[in-house]
């Protein structure tokens, strides 16, 4: 669990007993633990039950369009050279 002395994030606080500071303080620390466990459970659902994305790379439709982009945009002059033209076979 905890290694013998270590205390997590024990702020300088005064008017109360080592044990009662520690106990408040690894307290706190535990239940940041739990809510972080949570959230992070939470995510990991919330991705598992989302759709999966389609690949669209061997799409007619997507490959022309985006051949036609690239001819009506050109790549800036720094970058031209033997990137100049990219299309997608």
């Amino acid at each position: 669990m905890l290694a013998a002395g270590y205390i997590p994030k024990l702020l300088y606080k005064f008017g109360g007993t080592y044990k009662n500071d520690c106990d408040v303080s690894i307290d706190r620390h535990m239940s940041a633990c739990d809510y972080t466990r949570q959230k992070e459970a939470y995510l990991r659902h919330m991705v598992k039950i989302a759709p999966t994305q389609q690949v669209l790379n061997h799409d007619p439709l997507v490959r022309d369009h985006l051949n036609t982009y690239r001819d009506t945009h050109p790549l800036p002059p720094i970058l031209a050279g033997k990137w100049a033209i990219v299309r997608i076979r």
